[in-house]
């Protein structure tokens, strides 16, 4: 459904409309924030009819999709062109000499996740709303959301994002809430919800998020007497739960705080899935008919647990009925491999904030181990979230077969999930999306039409011009870097970039050696023949992850060691993307001509910031672990193929002594003046040798040299250069979603 004439026609007027009736202003002294809640409103106005048909044109069951983490970006310029209106908007705008990229820039990012994990979450609920599936995804409303990273004195520092300081237009709040026990108080969940548009405009789902509030925000006894602190200090307590994602769980404190977020939303979930339920059918044991839950990886997993006492204490039902409803109800993600392992909750801690749930806990583990319904949920006094989750799923799933094989369970399924394909080129990348479209009659958003592409993969003539969009996405980018640091980017080297949280999984330190390793080598002879490269690096870390925050901060003193250095004449460069989002991503993403993807093979489940740049044209380097496997390996990737099995004979410092060119990287470092490079190297490689190379940063170092020098050579060829990011566009679209649904919707059982 389109939007109507009427609004399309009158778009100049309703928007002044809005500025009467919200501001008493005209066109002439609104503010920009003013004419960006105006403009929001008019395609509300259309999204709230929709909104309304979808729900009460909906199908008994329903799909309910919980994660701790979303990443839906910016919503007004995806909404005006899933509706149909983003040109008549822009011409409107011009007319009354307003200025649509000021507005864009008005609009802040929703802070609700920031990696793989929200971006797979909200791929999810954006697939199942473009086939009109009835589906619901929970989150929590993150005041400060994720947290803010900016680069003071060469060290990642964390701020609170306030993007919700302005409120949010997009915003619906409900009129009824949650109820909340802890040991000695109750918290109220305030519920807010979001539209999310299908891509034809017609259909609309919810983004339902849960706010944390005391019932008593202020004691007044406390607050007559002057005690300001103490009348208050329930109000922080209660608002704490839900001002931040992922507490640092490194204290007590913090890990009390994460148990009341994840109880918190458990309960806020629970309530609001069988209050809907019941409105329709008052027979609970009919649950299983009419609701699907996806769990994406393991922070929800006190869902289940309070599902189960809810269904045995308030609707007396058996404890093997509760289990056979939730065994098909439930559907388990894994994402994050290496960390679900150690997500788990103290028993003494549960005990300590509710003691009914520790009890529900306790009976729930005795049923599991009395009928050898799976590994036990409690082991060392503590609750394993991930065994909660296998346990009660009727399908866990994984990105990877490798990690499947590890796992030595047969019943575990495989599933291809993608990026939204649309939000990353068709928005993005417009101008090369609308090239080949106009050039090939190719719509390369759909799948099997996308597959003709290979046409024109000896079509030269095609082939420079994707090139030459691909620069002119470079020069934009590096206008912008001049723009807002001051730092001189070669538009005409190769972008090669690496993007995904700070790890040491992800092997951001293969990276920074590689790199390091190649500067000492131009250093040693700056005649050696490359193309120049502009490295960029980007991505947060955890503020309680000791190792990551010291890998950022080796990176950022490489780079200023690197990019002062006139005697390398500039040929490398390397620059860290500080706070990097949706919106960061587009842009950088756009502009790649090498996506560097370094992750320990046998933890690597998926990287969706691969798939974002093989669909904007890039090569990729990769171990090709994980979803590099799940097909025949694409011989334009440039494998670098580390043998991380058979390591009983591993030892760092041998390894370190032996191999001339990393020791002569390693020695470098560790000696450099303070004043050309501010780190203290020995740190990291304390920590190296201390857990004998665990991540292979050292076995790996060979590989990824090699590898670079190759894809440095292939540049010069332009023609091969080019082929290379066609064949990696077709391969990355073997992981369609759309075209995967009818197995994908067979093992949720939503088809």
């Amino acid at each position: 459904m389109i939007m109507d004439k009427y609004l399309v026609n009158d778009l100049k007027e309703d928007i002044k409309k809005y500025l009467y009736s919200l501001y008493a202003k005209g066109i002439e002294n609104a503010r920009k924030e003013e004419l960006y809640t105006c403009i929001c409103r008019c395609l509300l106005e259309k999204i709230g009819k929709n909104w309304y048909f979808s729900k009460i044109q909906q199908s008994d069951k329903t799909v309910y999709i919980l994660s701790f983490e979303y990443l839906p970006g910016k919503f007004l310029e995806i909404n005006a062109k899933r509706l149909g209106i983003f040109e008549e908007l822009k011409s409107s705008l011009k007319e009354m000499d307003i200025s649509f990229s000021e507005i864009l820039k008005v609009e802040k990012e929703p802070a609700l996740g920031n990696g793989d994990l929200g971006t797979g979450s909200s791929f999810i609920h954006q697939m199942l709303t473009n086939r009109n599936i009835n589906t619901i995804a929970y989150g929590l409303r993150y005041e400060n959301g994720d947290m803010e990273q900016k680069i003071l004195n060469g060290k990642q520092v964390s701020f609170a994002n306030d993007w919700l300081s302005d409120g949010n237009v997009w915003e619906h709040k409900k009129a009824f809430n949650y109820y909340i026990n802890f040991k000695d108080y109750m918290v109220k969940s305030k519920v807010h919800d979001y539209p999310i548009v299908s891509e034809d405009g017609k259909f609309v789902n919810t983004l339902r998020l849960f706010e944390s509030a005391p019932q008593n925000p202020v004691d007044f006894e406390y607050f007559s007497s002057g005690n300001i602190q103490k009348a208050f200090s329930k109000y922080i307590n209660d608002k704490s739960i839900t001002q931040f994602l992922y507490p640092d769980d490194s204290t007590e404190n913090g890990k009390k705080l994460r148990f009341r977020q994840e109880y918190f939303y458990a309960v806020s979930v629970v309530e609001d899935i069988l209050r809907r339920f019941l409105k329709k059918e008052k027979n609970i044991e009919k649950l299983s008919d009419e609701v699907r839950i996806i769990v994406n990886d393991v922070h929800p997993a006190l869902t289940i647990i309070y599902l189960i006492e809810k269904l045995t204490s308030v609707y007396n039902l058996s404890m093997k009925k509760a289990f056979n409803i939730c065994k098909k109800i439930f559907n388990f993600i894994e994402y994050s491999v290496l960390d679900s392992k150690n997500e788990c909750i103290s028993l003494d801690i549960i005990k300590s904030e509710n003691k009914k749930f520790f009890h529900s806990i306790l009976k729930i583990d005795e049923f599991i181990i009395k009928n050898n319904y799976g590994d036990s949920i409690i082991k060392n006094n503590s609750v394993i979230l991930e065994n909660v989750l296998i346990n009660f799923s009727s399908n866990v799933s994984f990105f990877s077969k490798d990690i499947i094989t590890n796992y030595k369970n047969s019943t575990f399924n495989f599933i291809n999930l993608n990026i939204d394909i649309t939000k990353f080129l068709k928005i993005s990348n417009s101008k090369t999306f609308n090239f080949i479209k106009n050039y090939t009659g190719i719509d390369i958003l759909e799948y099997e039409e996308s597959k003709k592409l290979s046409d024109f993969i000896d079509d030269e003539s095609f082939l420079k011009e994707l090139d030459r969009f691909k620069l002119a996405n470079k020069f934009k980018l590096s206008e912008e870097i001049k723009e807002k640091r001051g730092l001189t980017i070669n538009p005409y080297s190769i972008f090669e970039m690496q993007f995904s949280t700070i790890h040491e999984i992800n092997r951001q330190l293969l990276n920074a050696f590689k790199i390091a390793n190649l500067y000492y080598k131009l250093k040693d002879n700056s005649n050696i023949y490359i193309a120049p490269i502009t490295f960029f690096i980007g991505g947060k870390a955890s503020n309680g992850y000791f190792m990551a925050k010291e890998i950022i901060k080796f990176v950022i003193a490489l780079s200023n060691m690197i990019n002062k250095d006139k005697y390398i004449k500039e040929k490398i460069k390397l620059v860290f993307v500080e706070n990097y989002n949706v919106s960061t991503s587009q842009k950088f993403i756009s502009a790649v001509d090498v996506f560097d993807s370094y992750v320990v093979k046998k933890y690597n489940n998926h990287n969706f910031e691969l798939l974002k740049s093989a669909y904007n044209f890039s090569n990729i380097v990769s171990t090709c672990g994980g979803i590099l496997n799940n097909f025949e390996i694409n011989n334009s990737i440039y494998n670098i193929d580390i043998d991380e099995d058979n390591l009983d004979d591993y030892d760092a410092v041998k390894y370190y002594y032996k191999n001339e060119e990393l020791k002569n990287t390693i020695d470098h470092l560790i000696n450099e003046p303070y004043s050309n490079f501010p780190y203290e190297f020995k740190i990291i490689f304390d920590q190296i040798i201390k857990y004998n190379d665990s991540f292979l940063i050292f076995k790996s170092l060979n590989k990824s040299m090699e590898a670079e020098f190759k894809v440095n050579n292939d540049f010069m060829n332009e023609i091969k250069w080019n082929k290379n990011k066609i064949n990696n566009f077709l391969w990355a679209n073997e992981f369609n979603f759309e075209h995967n649904f009818n197995y994908i919707g067979k093992i949720w059982k939503i088809e």
